[in-house]
């Protein structure tokens, strides 16, 4: 039998918590925004913290990669020596969307070194790098190769910390048949995913932004009467109703493990822009064409934050092509 592994001392987590203090830097210890002033100060308090795992939902056409691709670009100008990472499950990574903001943000600060703003934009995008999966084991290898290329830039890492890292890795390559996972197997895969993620953006001071979807509030239940455990556990998620605005008809996709391993959770959706559009569309007086014309504004809103207390905090944007503005 193997001896068992000796305690960590906490003296030793001090000492490696210290220096991982001196040797962060001063731009990485301030907050990254999107640049959207309504946004950034009325629901962020001044943007996201590096070393926190932020997560963005909405339903499709909510804006969500523009939001994240506005705090790349933020996070990528506030400092020369920065860089990003992209991991694109989808294939539908706009880069031309990003090229775009990059040129815009360039040319409200204004370009230096002699550069046109196309140009320092084209010095940004050489500092992104696009990683392409196709499933959750494609995303879990794309993390490890960015930790492996972290590590070898950073402070070696403890020796404890990478095996555990490894078995988890090891885990999911050896899952053939993903569709086959019990539910619970699965949020658990999921839990101990972000947990890796959220280590290693607390260690090398970066934030980690995922995209995610929606799905539709259940109303009614699928499980018999005889399904007791089931249909108790399906009551909890029926009741589970996330923003502060009832219009909403969604939330978050993964479930609540997805939520409570997060630093910070933003929800986005979309209401009525004014009283007599939100009457148009809910007051059942309207026609057709009235409810076809109300204008709509999207809600940023932080729906759950570990550390600030920002948990109800929102702001109505809109987003017209690349840019996010006030929507008032």
């Amino acid at each position: 039998m193997p001896d068992a592994a000796p305690p960590l001392l906490a003296s030793t987590e001090l000492s490696a918590s210290n220096l991982w203090r001196a040797t962060t830097t001063s731009a990485a210890q301030s907050r990254i925004g999107t640049g959207c002033k309504v946004i950034d100060q009325q629901a962020l308090n001044g943007g996201f913290d590096y070393g926190d795992t932020v997560a963005i939902s909405g339903a499709k056409g909510m804006a969500k990669s523009v939001v994240a691709m506005h705090v790349l670009v933020n996070s990528l100008l506030a400092d020369e020596d920065s860089n990003g990472c992209v991991i694109d499950t989808t294939g539908s990574f706009d880069v031309v969307a990003l090229a775009e903001i990059a040129r815009l943000k360039v040319t409200d600060r204004g370009s230096q070194d002699g550069l046109t703003a196309q140009e320092t934009a084209g010095r940004i995008l050489d500092r992104v790098r696009i990683m392409r999966v196709f499933d959750f084991v494609g995303v879990v290898e794309a993390i490890a190769e960015l930790r492996s290329f972290l590590e070898s830039i950073s402070l070696p890492m403890k020796e404890e910390s990478h095996k555990t890292r490894e078995s988890f890795r090891e885990e999911v390559a050896d899952s053939e048949d993903e569709e086959d996972m019990l539910e619970e197997e699965a949020q658990g895969l999921l839990a101990s995913f972000l947990r890796s993620l959220h280590y290693m953006a607390r260690k090398h001071s970066i934030c980690a932004l995922l995209l995610n979807g929606v799905v539709p509030l259940r109303r009614d239940s699928p499980y018999s009467s005889n399904d007791l455990p089931r249909k108790r556990y399906h009551q909890v998620e029926q009741d589970y109703h996330v923003s502060v605005f009832t219009s909403t008809t969604g939330k978050p996709s993964l479930g609540r493990t997805f939520t409570h391993n997060l630093d910070t959770h933003i929800f986005l959706s979309k209401v009525p822009k004014m009283r007599a559009d939100a009457e148009a569309v809910f007051g059942g007086h309207g026609d057709d064409e009235g409810k076809s014309s109300a204008e709509w504004a999207s809600v940023f809103e932080v729906i759950s934050d570990r550390k600030d207390g920002r948990t109800g905090r929102w702001a109505a944007f809109t987003a017209e092509g690349v840019e996010l503005r006030n929507a008032f």
